[in-house]
């Protein structure tokens, strides 16, 4: 999830990405990872905060 416009602050747009993306994984397929790529320190946190 690209936020460039800023238009949603970064907490909720991680909590949307991992919630959403957990609930893949979940299911039956053939991934079995997948790498949050994030611009800054700040973002790193928020999503390290929310994973498992």
């Amino acid at each position: 999830m690209l936020n460039t416009a800023k238009a949603l602050p970064r907490n909720p747009a991680a909590q949307i990405a991992v919630g959403e993306v957990t609930a893949f994984l979940e299911k039956p397929s053939p991934l079995n990872e997948v790498i949050f790529c994030v611009f800054d320190d700040d973002t790193h946190a928020i999503y390290e905060a929310l994973l498992p």
